[in-house]
């Protein structure tokens, strides 16, 4: 018997380059446990003006990768090519489509065979801050009045409490939302480090100072922390779009020394400094789930952040979030981590069990389950 064959439809696609995060990994993963039932999984998705990877790739014996050029550089209008090349050239060999959707929806909900839409998180009016007033108008103004509209029939798919409630005051059915939170893959650093040193650290995406992730939150608050935790350090790593952005704040501050940027990691090295540091500092806007903190929680390391309503993925046992763009609050939660051993042990101890409740066998079997009825159905 033939192999059935699904399409994942997706702005950005799998281990495309350095700037892979969440919702690309969430994508990569539905498409490995897709793969497992034995399903064909192809995945339509955007590509970067200055992005290298190739427009088509296997990256296993039944995942492929279609890639296409955003029009312009921007990276919506490679929707258009997705959907003409999907229409004219592959829609008759896909049994099923999955839309993993980010930035704006992608209406493959005109297709009778789309079975599932995964939604992230909601961004509402963080489009204006973070696109400006015409982008952000655009943005806006598809979720807020087309998402309701076209997907309100749709089975939805999502990572947290906090987007299915945001969902549903859009609009939707709360039955209809199913929460799975995203596999984290990070293991264990097989490095103890033991008593371990003052070290903060942030790994993750920045993309400037109208991004969601607020790292130069804590680059300012670091010269106070200094003063009070001298031998402190932070070491930040990951996909840096404006890296130069903070380092130049970190060079206004006299900060040098006691910074250090590491750029792209991988998996194991990012375990080792997790497992290295005493904090994990993500201020942060808005997150659908945050798998950040759960990586830093699987190596005993405390999260300090802004809280996000309804956002239970760090839970009090696990580490300190504070109200947002609190510098204060934000200065006065490291500098207890760093300096109160017994606040501390308390908290890498919650971190143990937190990480605990979303190891990769329990999420993958979720999706498993939950998959096969969609695609049965």
């Amino acid at each position: 018997m033939e192999k059935e064959t699904v399409a994942i439809f997706s702005f950005k696609g799998p281990a495309t380059n350095d700037m892979t995060g969440g919702i690309e990994v969430y994508e990569l993963e539905l498409a490995k446990v897709l793969e497992k039932m034995g399903y064909n999984i192809e995945i339509f998705c955007g590509k970067d003006h200055d992005e290298n990877s190739p427009d088509q790739e296997q990256i296993s014996d039944n995942i492929r990768v279609r890639r296409y050029k955003a029009i312009f550089g921007f990276l919506p209008f490679a929707l258009i090519s997705m959907h003409l090349s999907f229409f004219f050239k592959h829609k008759k060999n896909i049994n099923y489509l999955i839309e993993n959707q980010s930035v704006i929806p992608m209406f493959t909900t005109l297709y009778k065979k789309s079975r599932l839409t995964i939604i992230h998180h909601i961004t509402g009016k963080d489009y204006y801050r973070k696109q400006g007033k015409i982008k952000g108008s655009i943005g806006y103004y598809l979720e807020k009045f087309f998402l309701p509209k076209f997907y309100k029939k749709q089975s939805i798919l999502t990572v947290s409490d906090h987007t299915k409630s945001q969902l549903v005051e859009l609009g939707f059915n709360r039955d209809a939302v199913k929460v799975i939170p995203p596999v984290v893959n990070v293991k264990p650093s097989e490095i103890v480090f033991h008593p371990r040193e003052n070290i903060i650290s942030y790994i993750g995406r920045y993309t400037g100072l109208q991004g969601n992730k607020k790292i130069d939150h804590i680059i300012d608050v670091l010269p106070e922390i200094i003063d009070s935790v001298p031998d402190a350090k932070l070491i930040i790593a990951g996909s840096m779009k404006k890296e130069d952005e903070l380092k130049k704040r970190v060079e206004n501050l006299n900060l040098n020394e006691k910074v250090s940027f590491l750029g792209f990691i991988s998996d194991e090295k990012k375990s080792e400094i997790l497992a290295m540091s005493k904090v994990f500092a993500s201020p942060s806007y808005q997150e659908g789930f945050g798998i950040t903190y759960i990586e830093s929680n699987i190596n005993g390391t405390p999260v300090v952040g802004y809280k996000i309503p309804d956002l239970m993925t760090v839970t009090d046992s696990s580490g300190i979030m504070v109200e947002k763009d609190d510098k204060d609050s934000l200065k006065e939660a490291i500098i207890t981590l760093l300096l109160d051993d017994e606040q501390w042990n308390l908290l890498s101890k919650g971190a143990y069990e937190n990480a605990d409740k979303y190891s990769s066998y329990r999420v993958k079997k979720a999706l498993k389950l939950y998959l096969r009825n969609i695609l049965d159905n």
